[in-house]
């Protein structure tokens, strides 16, 4: 599923114009396990988390929950990441300054999980 979204995001050339000066690592678990995505100047690609990773954030949820926030028109509560937080359908875990601050690029990063199957 991960590589299907990293491969949508680093064709959206608005979404890498937005992370083109962006140095980030943050984990996000979406009910198979986590994963850290990498975001480096303009490129985003995921690694499966091994023992020594420390994203400096993460977010995790239920499969269900991703599920229905990937569907094109989702319920209200899982139409947005924050909606999805404060519901409880994820949960934001570390320093989450750096996410709020690049909440736009997280929310378009994840959006592009609309977009069709990414697996």
């Amino acid at each position: 599923m991960l590589d299907g979204l990293m491969a949508r995001a680093n064709a959206d050339p608005m979404l890498m114009r937005r992370a083109r000066f962006l140095e980030l690592e943050f984990g996000l678990d979406m009910g198979d396990g986590p994963a850290v995505i990498q975001v480096n100047k303009g490129h985003v690609s995921a690694s499966a988390a091994g023992p020594a990773a420390r994203p400096v954030f993460s977010i995790a949820g239920p499969k269900e929950a991703w599920a229905e926030f990937s569907r094109p028109l989702p319920k209200p509560g899982f139409h947005h990441l924050m909606a999805m937080n404060e519901n409880r359908h994820t949960r934001f875990e570390g320093d989450v300054y750096p996410l709020l601050v690049n909440l736009f690029f997280v929310t378009g990063l994840l959006s592009k999980l609309r977009q069709g199957e990414a697996a």
